[in-house]
This record gives C-alpha cells, sequence and structure tokens, in this order.
C-alpha cells in the first residue's frame, strides 16, 4: 500500500489476462506465478509479479526466476523486440538464425546489449540515442515489448525490500519507451 500498489499472493490469470504475448512468457514449461502487485505508481498501468518457469527435463533442466514488471502502454504501438544481456552464446547465433541488432556508433551498447526484433529498421527508429546510452550505462537488463506491452525484468528475485528501489529503475526504463 505503501507503494501504491495493490497485493494478490496468487497469479494464476496473469499471464493470460495481464501479459500479451511477449517471449519470456512462451519460454519452458511449469510457468509459475506469486506476490503479484498492481497500480499505476507512475502513472502508466503496471503489474509487478515472481515469476519462475522450466526448460528442459530430468539432468538436463534448467530453472529460471525473475521479478517481472509489466507495462501496459495504453494506445502505443511498439514494435516487437527483445533486448537482453549479451552473452558468449550470442556471437554464434548468426549460425542459427539470430540476427543482433548493432549500433556502430554506441560500442559500450553493443557488447553489452543483444538486441533483436521482427523489423530491423523499426527497432533502429525506437532505440534512439537516449535509450541507447541508457541501458550502455545500466547492464544487466532484459526488455521486451510489442503492442502496448513493454516487460522489464533482470536474472533473479527481488527481495521485498529491494521493490521500491526496483520500481523506481523499472520507471526509468518505461518512461525512456512510453
Amino acid at each position: 500500500m505503501r507503494l501504491g500498489l495493490s497485493f494478490e499472493p496468487g497469479g494464476k490469470t496473469v499471464l493470460e489476462r495481464d501479459c500479451g504475448q511477449l517471449p519470456v512468457f512462451t519460454r519452458g514449461h511449469s510457468q509459475f506465478v506469486k506476490n503479484v502487485l498492481r497500480g499505476a505508481p507512475g502513472g502508466i498501468p503496471l503489474v509487478l509479479f515472481d515469476y519462475r518457469y522450466i526448460v528442459g527435463y530430468g539432468k538436463h533442466r534448467s530453472t529460471y526466476q525473475q521479478t517481472v514488471a509489466v507495462f501496459h502502454l495504453a494506445g502505443k504501438s511498439l514494435c516487437w523486440f527483445t533486448l537482453s544481456p549479451e552473452h558468449f552464446f550470442h556471437r554464434f547465433g548468426t549460425l542459427f538464425g539470430f540476427h543482433d541488432i548493432n549500433f556502430p556508433h554506441q560500442d559500450e551498447f553493443s557488447r553489452a546489449y543483444f538486441l533483436r526484433g521482427k523489423d530491423e529498421n523499426t527497432v533502429r527508429v525506437l532505440f534512439q540515442p537516449g535509450i541507447l546510452s541508457f541501458f550502455a550505462r545500466n547492464k544487466g537488463w532484459t526488455v521486451e515489448g510489442g503492442a502496448e506491452h513493454l516487460v522489464i525484468y533482470r536474472t533473479g528475485y527481488c527481495k521485498p525490500d529491494e521493490v521500491q528501489h526496483f520500481l523506481n529503475e523499472v520507471n526509468q526504463i518505461v518512461q525512456l519507451f512510453a
């Protein structure tokens, strides 16, 4: 309540009702949502929750968990894109059909992040210098956008005493795209 958000302990319908068709919610299996917070503390409707999913089975299984912020940008039509921290394996992605959108004038951003989208030209227009500079200075975020939704998260769950700081950070990011 202090944050201007309402709390729901479970989240059975969050993925269907609030999240659109963004990639993070289509990965793996055994998706689980808990600790749902709702509101519009920065003026933009937000659903914040802890999200877990599993990829693989048996001894080849990996569990991913993160605190996710889903913003609904009413009236906005974002191009479909995914921005994530660049890893060693991304360098081999071109062999498997993945294309990293780089910006030659923003080497720090291009080294730190793997950016892809359905329409490269539209993604390039969206990622203005201010957005590129922000992420060059603030590493580790994953941002997915499409239609009226923007999803922002980092690896791992946010501890309850860190929620205010996390909200401040994601509100700063959503303002870049809004």
